[in-house]
């Protein structure tokens, strides 16, 4: 999904600037841009969707697309919509409590995805036997072991959420039957990735797994000061 934001705003910030040289850019100008890649972009995914999954899909997919099709339009025409949005504020005077809101979310998300990437590090660390024995028994090869690496850095991502949300307590789910969180991990069938060797094992929770629980709150009161 980062990946398709950042060719539309590649692809909208290319068109923007030819229209710019051109002459200097209206609203319609920019209404075209930013409709002509979303429609585009949220077409080609609700179509794939329909095809494979059927038409429920396709529509969630026709929604999806054109929320990422706007965002990368949006910032690849940051240069033009950044004075309209400042005109737009200068005219409507803004509650004076908004922006402290914006500053409570990025400081809270930025908590949480500081959190969950230490929580992985540390699990990492702790179960690396484990992954090692996994990883050599797939006995990937030179090439193999490098293809392996780059494709669960994809992932890292997705694993430092996962870990954000076992930070918070609420736990997530892998595989098939397989819950895992501060308290419990109950484990299933999970494929065999190497990364997948820092699950925890079966069973209560340790009491460092209980200690992330009681540092999350106090990170969180922090965060409130």
């Amino acid at each position: 999904t980062l990946l398709s934001v950042v060719i539309c705003a590649s692809m909208a910030g290319s068109v923007q600037h030819r229209v710019a040289e051109n002459a200097a850019a209206t609203q319609p100008d920019i209404r075209r841009t930013l409709g002509g890649y979303a429609f585009v972009y949220a077409s080609v995914v609700a179509l794939v969707g329909t095809l494979f999954e059927g038409a429920a899909a396709g529509v969630r997919g026709l929604l999806g697309g054109l929320a990422v099709a706007a965002l990368g339009a949006l910032l690849g025409n940051a240069r033009v919509v950044g004075p309209l949005v400042d005109d737009l504020l200068a005219r409507h005077r803004l509650p004076a409590w908004l922006p402290a809101v914006g500053r409570g979310v990025r400081a809270g998300a930025l908590v949480m995805i500081a959190s969950g990437a230490l929580v992985l590090a540390v699990a990492l660390m702790i179960y690396r036997d484990r992954v090692v024995a996994l990883h050599q028994g797939l006995e990937p090869g030179a090439l193999g072991s490098v293809l392996l690496l780059l494709g669960q850095l994809v992932w890292l991502p997705n694993m430092v959420l996962w870990c954000a949300s076992w930070v918070t307590g609420a736990g997530l789910v892998l595989g098939v039957d397989t819950v895992i969180s501060p308290v419990w991990t109950q484990l299933g069938i999970l494929p065999s990735i190497p990364v997948l060797g820092a699950v925890p094992q079966a069973g209560p929770g340790t009491q460092l797994a209980l200690l992330w629980l009681l540092f999350t709150i106090k990170i969180a009161r922090l965060s409130e000061r």
